[in-house]
């Protein structure tokens, strides 16, 4: 299944900030929306600068891949790839724990 900035991860993605938000945070509220989903099947989700159509979207999403990079890494206990690699986390879900696997590239 392949979904592409689906209407909820975009809702995340463009809402308002508050004062206090980190990229730090979006990024596990990312991980966190992804592993609920906890479906059994496989899942694609392909976050798209090209695809996104609010600014604020296509502003975050380089900050948060190098982002999501950096926890995938210190979770793995690596050192971090910030413009292009794998991705590997385990989240809890109300079905048990899920892995999230991933690529990216990261480029301007």
């Amino acid at each position: 299944m392949k979904l592409l900035l689906d209407e909820n991860m975009s809702e995340l993605l463009s809402a308002p900030v508050s004062p206090d938000w980190t990229i730090d945070r979006l990024a596990e509220e990312v991980l966190c929306a992804i592993a609920a989903r906890g479906s059994g099947e496989a899942q694609e989700f392909v976050l798209d600068a090209e695809v996104a159509t609010d600014r604020q979207s296509r502003r975050i999403l380089r900050p948060l891949l190098a982002c999501l990079a950096n926890k995938s890494a210190v979770e793995a206990g690596t050192s971090p790839e910030l413009y292009r690699g794998r991705l590997l986390y385990q989240r809890p879900s109300h079905d048990g724990p899920v892995w999230i696997l991933g690529q990216f590239e990261n480029m301007p």
